[in-house]
């Protein structure tokens, strides 16, 4: 959590929060391991500036049409 901004510690609070939640409702702890690989990564990401510009950075143009997913 110290990797994370302070702006992104309260979404990740509330994150988790809601998956304690759902994980013990459901009596599975792998949502609340999902939630905690994807934070991890996202902690990660803030540890390299250019990578954090290059991902919140605007997109240039339109890049196309997205193709349909194989078999639809």
């Amino acid at each position: 959590m110290d990797l994370l901004p302070p702006e992104e510690r309260s979404a990740f609070a509330a994150d988790f929060v809601r998956a304690v939640g759902a994980s013990a409702e459901l009596g599975r702890r792998s949502v609340l391991a999902q939630v905690l690989v994807e934070w991890k990564a996202t902690a990660a990401v803030y540890t390299e500036p250019a990578l954090v510009d290059e991902l919140t950075r605007p997109l240039d143009a339109d890049l196309g049409l997205v193709p349909a997913p194989d078999g639809v």
